[in-house]
């Protein structure tokens, strides 16, 4: 259901960037505003000189599309039919969209950067350290824009810790070129995607509304959880962060 409300909306699944103050908005056009300013950021923390970029886990290919479009070629990949089929409006026929997850694409292509928009949080840490090593040109860069937990949490539960990928970070020889806390600008995402969804919830019956939580597998109680803009900045902080490997 979430999903289709997002696609009809000409929605990005992932968060918006907002200048503190801004909360107060609550229209669709506001947060497809505040997603166009979330890219922008993003494309920001990608070094220019990367040539070759993967971008793992595309969602609907609007970050990938501007990378392409600032000149960087772009490979992207998605596991999921619905998402990719979504990209591929975005990215158009000469883009390269491959449907496989992180951990089965294949090895022995090397490129600039390595970036995880908002998609970290889906493969084991280990895992994502060595493989985007393997995965990158000698001096490449790995570039997330991310949500980790401060501490433990009921209701993010799918985020790594920060202060476990930091340490697996240095035990992997990562340094962190350069790294900005984003809370404050991507948390008021949540304000206003409470609003949007209280007033699609508002405009439906209580029994309706358990239908579609049920066909949902609880998956729009769920959400409406987690819109919680208070208890994000309280357990959660959203980094942008680029690092480089250290060689011998």
């Amino acid at each position: 259901m979430f999903p289709l409300l997002v696609e009809a909306a000409g929605l990005s699944l992932h968060y918006g960037w907002f200048s503190e103050g801004r909360s107060g908005a609550t229209s669709v056009e506001a947060l497809r505003n505040g997603q166009r300013r979330f890219v922008d950021e993003v494309v920001e923390l990608v070094p220019r000189e990367a040539g070759t970029l993967l971008d793992v886990g595309t969602g609907t290919g609007d970050v990938a599309a501007a990378l392409a479009g600032r000149g960087h070629v772009v490979t992207s990949i998605s596991p999921d039919p619905d998402q990719a089929r979504w990209a591929r409006r975005h990215l158009g026929p000469a883009l390269e969209l491959v449907p496989v997850r992180f951990e089965d694409f294949p090895l022995g292509r090397r490129f600039d950067c390595v970036l995880f928009s908002e998609s970290s949080n889906y493969v084991d840490l280990d895992n994502l350290l060595v493989r985007s090593d393997e995965l990158l040109a000698v001096g490449g860069s790995l570039v997330l824009a991310a949500p980790f937990l401060r501490e433990r949490s009921d209701v993010f539960t799918d985020l790594h810790s920060l202060d476990e990928f930091r340490r697996r970070a240095e035990r992997a020889s990562w340094e962190i070129e350069c790294e900005r806390d984003a809370t404050a600008e991507v948390a008021p995402t949540l304000e206003l995607g409470r609003r949007l969804a209280g007033g699609f919830a508002g405009a439906i019956t209580p029994a309706v509304s358990r239908v579609i939580d049920w066909a949902a597998g609880g998956g729009y109680a769920r959400l409406l959880r987690m819109l919680d803009a208070d208890r994000f900045r309280s357990e959660c902080v959203f980094l942008f962060v680029r690092l480089r490997r250290r060689r011998p």
